[in-house]
C-alpha cells in the first residue's frame, strides 16, 4: 500500500496494521489547505475529531471497534 497516494485503501490498511498491533488511535497532522487528504480521513469511515490551530488540522482517528 502508498501512503504516499492516500486513499480509502491505505487508510483501511493503515487502520489494519494498527489495529493488529494494538494500537487504539492514529493521530495526523495536515495543513489546513491539503483539502484532499483532510476529505481521504473524512471519508475513511472511522469516528474523528479535528482541531484547528494555526493553519493545522489535529486529527484523532479512533480505531476501537464498535460497541455491540
Amino acid at each position: 500500500v502508498c501512503l504516499y497516494q492516500p486513499g480509502p485503501i491505505a487508510t483501511e490498511a493503515l487502520a489494519g496494521i494498527a489495529r493488529a498491533h494494538n494500537i487504539a488511535r492514529i493521530k495526523a497532522e495536515v495543513l489546513g489547505t491539503n483539502a484532499p487528504m483532510l476529505a481521504v480521513f473524512q471519508r475513511s469511515g472511522l469516528p474523528m475529531t479535528r482541531r484547528n490551530e494555526g493553519g493545522v488540522v489535529h486529527i484523532v482517528l479512533d480505531l476501537a471497534p464498535a460497541s455491540p
